[in-house]
């Protein structure tokens, strides 16, 4: 059956994913409780917009292989955004107590934003500490630094333009393309930055430009 995934996940890469979805589906024939097969196929369901196939995969990836993160993970991910908001934390914690890494910390910070905007935030920070590229979870970040600062009457989104310039400085604008409100802080910020620059200095000014 691990030729198969394999072979699976390469027809996938090769933009093949009916063939893909066939060659999972007979390696789920060959063994029913395979997780890494129900796994892809849970994707693979994403893929063909069927949701309903992704959970019933993902919770028997769950079920055969309880101590595998990938399985707890993309179901988190689907229950997330499903709205199922205790389910999908329950999840997504299993994902990070079994593998502590970028990704876990990325999706469950993204998910505890709006309830638990503090926890979010340090598993945020781990995710972009292991992983500076990741530009979802540093726009995440950046904006729970925004409101953090916006709801202490603070200068609103330096700090946050800060974390999303000091992660991905050759990708500031895409970044910024989805954020908005940052987007316009950013252009306030290089204007004021602009502002200043012909005028006496009398310390160091940090003159940072948009890439």
């Amino acid at each position: 059956n691990a030729v198969r995934i394999r072979f699976a996940h390469a027809l996938w890469g090769a933009n093949n994913p009916l063939a893909a979805r066939a060659l999972v589906q007979e390696a789920l024939h060959h063994d029913a409780t395979d997780a890494q097969a129900h796994d892809l196929l849970g994707r693979l369901c994403i893929a063909f917009g069927d949701n309903e196939g992704a959970e019933r995969h993902w919770r028997h990836a769950t079920e055969f292989a309880p101590a595998w993160s990938a399985g707890w993970l993309h179901l988190g991910m689907l229950l997330s955004e499903r709205g199922d908001a205790a389910a999908a934390e329950t999840a997504l914690r299993r994902a990070v107590e079994l593998e502590p890494d970028a990704r876990t910390y990325a999706a469950l910070g993204g998910h505890l934003r709006a309830p638990k905007p503090n926890e979010a935030r340090e598993f945020l920070e781990k995710a972009c500490a292991l992983d500076p590229t990741d530009s979802q979870a540093a726009m995440d970040l950046g904006n729970l630094y925004y409101a953090a600062e916006h709801h202490a009457k603070a200068r609103p989104g330096t700090q946050a333009l800060d974390v999303l310039r000091a992660q991905h400085d050759g990708h500031l604008r895409q970044i910024l393309g989805h954020s908005p409100h940052l987007h316009m802080i950013a252009l306030a910020d290089d204007h004021r930055i602009k502002s200043v620059r012909h005028q006496p200095r009398h310390g160091p000014v940090r003159r940072t430009k948009l890439s």
